[in-house]
């Protein structure tokens, strides 16, 4: 009888600790981790979005109901409506359109400054209502003045 021997050679490994792929937690973990991050990000997109469709709504009503003020234009109604969405304002729009539109209805209850005056104040409302919707790129700059504001009234 005859016995075959094998030798198995093998080559000495260098001694060292546990890496972070030996780890079942931390291939766990980082995984979770890149989820909970995106999740966040989703969240914060669409509160964002949502955000921007509650300015827009208001911007909306806000413009609606400003024909209240135009000359010859006489409508308690959408009046109070546009004092009511200044009031509601104050919870999504930015400092700029509330000042703005103070400073127009500063302007409108006074009645003694001139028409110019009176333009001016609406125009710079309407101007920081569209520079706040359009504070995102590639938008985020217009070259547009109160004075390129218009105001049209059909004649009927």
């Amino acid at each position: 009888m005859e016995f075959v021997v094998h030798l198995l050679i093998v080559a000495p490994q260098p001694m060292s600790g546990p890496t972070l792929s030996d780890n079942g937690v931390a291939q766990l973990a980082l995984p979770l981790l890149a989820g909970i991050v995106a999740w966040f990000a989703n969240e914060w997109r669409k509160r964002a979005v949502d955000e921007r469709q509650r300015r827009e709504e208001r911007y909306r009503q806000l413009l609606d109901a400003l024909s209240a003020f135009y000359v010859g234009v006489d409508d308690p109604a959408k009046k109070t409506a546009f004092f009511n969405e200044v009031t509601l304002c104050w919870l999504y729009c930015p400092d700029s359109v509330i000042q703005a539109a103070y400073d127009f209805l500063d302007q409108a209850q006074k009645g003694g400054g001139t028409p110019a005056e009176a333009q001016d104040a609406l125009n710079k409302l309407v101007l920081a209502m569209r520079k706040d919707l359009w504070n995102l790129r590639p938008f985020r700059r217009t070259k547009l003045l109160s004075s390129d504001v218009k105001h049209y009234r059909i004649n009927t």
